[in-house]
């Protein structure tokens, strides 16, 4: 939203400071997820081991945001290395986005080029490759979602008396995507991609819907939202041991929801001492630390000349 309102408002935008928030926001926790994983693959042990391909191939992957295509090459690596399919795509949003901004400059232009990635990811989820992991990971079938998002950015302020109306809507088509999924294969709705898209358009009219909206479970929700990273690229161990833990112990099938629940609040909990005690006060020392060091390489340019 920054950006865009900067570029309605025909001022100047800082990338450099995009970019040094966004460095300072992911690698602490990218970096100590992969440190953690590649100790886990040499040491063996059940459930973290890379059989596909090399622990290299998988950390160059990993830090040059293309797991996701690595996955579609060689299949699915452990869990722990799965989840990162996603934050490729993202960094790719990221990288590109800032300077998509700078090329466009009107927020008409960057309107018209987020519809023509929605209309463009049912048809790289289905015609445009036969390969299903890169059908569901791949950057063009996934950055219709992100262009919502950026959508429901822009629209937010302008359709505050209809938030209500838009609540209702998202929760529809999320409720239907979700809960009655045999409907809508039988509507054959992901037979021509737009599962996914029905499902993004809902989560943002219900996020449009609740921005402004003081209940606590909305506080709640917006806590995993700041939180998402730590909680995110965290979770797989969560779920890997509770899942070995719980299938040792053999638990009733009725118990599988509250499980799901404990499982959640489990990740809530290691997200939480993750970024209080690591990943904010690294996130802040590297802050402060790169826009220094903007700072003086730009004095010293100016000196220089």
């Amino acid at each position: 939203m920054l950006f865009l309102s900067q570029h309605d408002k025909n001022q100047s935008i800082n990338v450099g400071q995009f970019y040094i928030m966004r460095f300072a926001r992911i690698m602490p926790c990218l970096l100590a997820l992969l440190v953690v994983s590649s100790l886990l693959h040499l040491m063996k042990v059940e459930g973290f081991v890379i059989h596909h391909t090399s622990l290299a191939k998988s950390l160059f992957s990993a830090i040059t945001f293309h797991i996701n295509w690595l996955e579609a090459k060689v299949g699915y690596l452990p869990a722990n290395w799965d989840v990162l399919w996603s934050l490729s795509i993202e960094e790719m949003f990221y990288l590109f986005f800032p300077l998509l901004c700078l090329f466009l400059r009107k927020e008409k232009y960057l309107i018209a080029v987020m519809f023509i990635f929605i209309l463009m990811g049912p048809f790289a989820r289905t015609i445009l490759t036969n390969n299903d992991i890169w059908s569901d990971h791949s950057y063009l079938s996934c950055m219709d979602g992100i262009a919502i998002g950026c959508l429901a950015a822009i629209f937010s302020d302008k359709l505050e008396s209809k938030r209500r109306a838009i609540f209702i809507i998202g929760c529809l088509l999320f409720g239907f995507i979700f809960l009655f999924r045999k409907q809508a294969f039988d509507m054959s709705i992901p037979a021509i991609g737009l599962n996914a898209t029905f499902l993004e358009m809902g989560i943002a009219c219900i996020l449009i819907g609740t921005r402004q909206i003081d209940f606590k479970w909305v506080g709640w929700i917006r806590w995993f939202g700041r939180n998402s990273y730590e909680i995110y690229l965290t979770h797989s161990f969560v779920v890997i041991f509770a899942v070995d833990l719980l299938y040792r112990a053999m638990q009733p099938t009725w118990l599988i929801a509250f499980e799901y629940l404990a499982i959640v609040l489990c990740s809530a909990v290691v997200g939480q001492i993750i970024s209080a005690y690591y990943s904010e006060p690294l996130n802040r020392y590297l802050r402060e630390g790169l826009a220094l060091f903007k700072q003086r390489m730009h004095l010293m340019l100016k000196v220089s000349t």
